[in-house]
Order: C-alpha cells, then structure tokens, then sequence
C-alpha cells in the first residue's frame, strides 16, 4: 500500500504504527492541540484506509527490527558460542531459585545457588551462613522473561503526568505485541 495522500493521515498513522496513543499521534501530525483530538483521531483510526496503513508500517518496522535483531543474535551466537544462557536454562534457573529450600540444600548439586556463604568459627563452634537469591525477585525476573510483567518505565510515558486507561492499556498492548514478536523470532516460550 502507498503512502496515504494526505500528509496528516500518513504522518498520523506512523505515529500510531510505533506506539504513540492515537491523541498524541494526532497533535503530532497537525500541529493541533484542540480539545476534540480524542475524537477526531479516534474517526481516522477507524478508517479502513489508515488502519491498513498503520499494520503495513507496523509490519515492516517489525521486519526491520527482526533483521537487525536476527544478524545481531548470530554475532553474538558465533562470539559466545555455549557460553550464553538460553532462555529455557534462565527461566529453570529462576525456577530452581524459587523451589530451594535451605535446610534440604545439596552443595554439590545445588551450589550454583549460593549467592554468598559466610563461615565463621568461634569457641562455641563453626557457623556457616548461606545466602540464597531472593524467591520474589527471582520470580519477577521469570514474570519478566515470560513477557507477564510490564515495568513503569516500558511504558515510555516521559513528561506526561498522567494517562488515561485508554492510553495505558493502548501502550501495554503494543509492549506485549512487542513482547510476543520478540519471542517468536526467537523461537523461545
């Protein structure tokens, strides 16, 4: 599909197409700060014409960025060859953090757990502290990689006081999208 003929509509549907909420997107593209933007820029998204746009720009960014990210991951594969963590041995490491239990611990086995050990010997006897990693962050970590958990600062709000529902809920839509593209081309779960 061409560029749409009316500079304001193209220039608001790429706005819309990298994740600006469509009243943002729509001062963007005009210039105007009136009070009907809401309105208006909701009229523009729901013609057949711009929301075909706005998926076609989409799917080239995506395919753009797959590109890059795709030749990015094979340099980094081939420099670190077995030496990076995949996603599935992450996310069971984090799992393996959340189901330790300290008084069942094997050292052996489960060493790699140990954040910090302290032995310390007095008269009495030897003390051995151990530290593991924390069960709530290890599970925010694995909520993280799993795509369930969208941090303050992905929303990309900047000098915005405050959002609408609307605007938070279009913003975390395109996160997740973006989330469940990331992992896709990846080809992890």
């Amino acid at each position: 599909m061409p560029t749409l003929e009316k500079q304001h509509l193209e220039a608001f549907a790429q706005e819309i197409a990298r994740g600006i909420n469509k009243t943002a997107a729509y001062r963007t593209a005009t210039g105007k700060n009136g009070s009907g933007a809401a309105v208006i820029a909701y009229k523009w998204l729901k013609q057949d014409k711009v929301r075909l746009r706005v998926e076609e720009i989409q799917t080239a960014l995506r395919q753009g960025r797959t590109a890059v990210e795709n030749e990015i991951a094979k340099e980094v594969a081939e420099k670190f060859r077995g030496q990076l963590m995949t996603m599935a041995e992450r996310r069971a490491f984090l799992a393996r953090c959340v189901r330790a239990q300290l008084h069942t611990l094997d050292l052996e086995k489960d060493g790699d757990l140990v954040q910090e050990r302290t032995v310390t010997t007095t008269e009495s006897g030897t003390t051995v502290k151990i530290k593991l990693p924390g069960k709530r962050e290890a599970i925010m970590d694995d909520a993280r990689l799993a795509g369930e958990l969208v941090e303050k600062s992905d929303l990309n709000i900047g000098d915005q006081r405050k959002l609408s529902a609307d605007q938070v809920a279009e913003r975390l839509a395109v996160i997740q999208q973006r989330r469940a593209d990331r992992m896709q081309t990846t080809g992890q779960s």
